[in-house]
């Protein structure tokens, strides 16, 4: 058999083959992390084909339910203990704008001198903008480019009154034209959850469903002094401000036409 190109280094057979082995592994690892490919493993693997699209009919308008009966949800993250109570059954199905992993940011999220610590990156892995009804178009929100900054959702162009999609949104809400995005602060319920969500990508559109909720816990530091927090979701999409955001305890995703849960 003919010698491969890795033999003009004059490198032993057997290293050579180890580093073929790494090459593999290094494709395969390649795979797994690519954002499109990580759709493909979680259709197969965890995924499964959605028959009924009613849920697309949530594009027009969120839905929020009141709620039936209590729930909380006791949780952990680094050195807290915190719970989540259920406020309103939610879903939507809408445009992502924009999205920030507050995984891969921690520098980012850490507070600087004189300012208030933000537990809700530290909860809430994912921030999403989301989109409905008119503004759901990828071109509108390109052209006016609607970010997340300094954990403010915004347009960051000004949109001009003649524009097609806010003439569209003041017909339908002449009070709130601008009710159309919002920013989203997801916990996931899951892994499985946890793992589409860090695979969604701008316009990409996608169904969340789950509780609108509160949080409410203590964090402990290195000396045992405890230091209390908590935080309220958005429960309009009317109103605007630091406190305007939903905070959604996600526990299905339908991504591409499939469900995960």
């Amino acid at each position: 058999m003919e010698d491969d190109f890795l033999s003009v280094w004059k490198i032993p057979k057997y290293r050579r083959r180890i580093l073929w082995l790494v090459i593999l592994l290094s494709a395969l690892f390649y795979f797994f992390l690519s954002d499109g490919l990580k759709k493909i493993y979680y259709q197969t693997f965890y995924g499964k084909a959605v028959q009924d699209s009613s849920y697309t009919d949530y594009m027009e308008e969120p839905s929020q339910e009141s709620l039936m009966k209590p729930r909380a949800y006791n949780m952990s993250r680094d050195d807290m203990e915190l719970t989540l109570n259920a406020l309103a059954p939610y879903k939507i199905y809408a445009m992502v704008a924009d999205k920030i992993d507050h995984t891969k940011e921690v520098e980012e999220t850490k507070p600087k001198d004189g300012e208030a610590k933000d537990y809700t990156s530290q909860i809430a892995p994912f921030d999403l903008l989301l989109a409905w009804g008119p503004f759901a178009k990828k071109d509108f929100l390109e052209r006016y480019e609607f970010k997340i900054v300094k954990g403010k959702a915004a347009p960051q162009k000004d949109i001009p009154e003649n524009e097609d999609a806010f003439r569209q949104a003041k017909q339908l809400s002449p009070q709130h034209p601008k009710r159309y995005f919002s920013e989203n602060h997801i916990i996931p319920a899951n892994n499985t959850v946890y793992k589409v969500l860090e695979a969604v990508q701008p316009y990409n559109t996608v169904y969340l469903e789950g509780y609108l909720v509160s949080y409410e816990g203590k964090e402990t530091d290195k000396s045992g002094t405890q230091t209390p927090f908590e935080r309220t979701s958005s429960l309009t999409r009317n109103d605007e401000g630091p406190d305007a955001a939903e905070i959604i305890y996600v526990y299905k995703v339908i991504l591409d036409g499939y469900e995960y849960k």
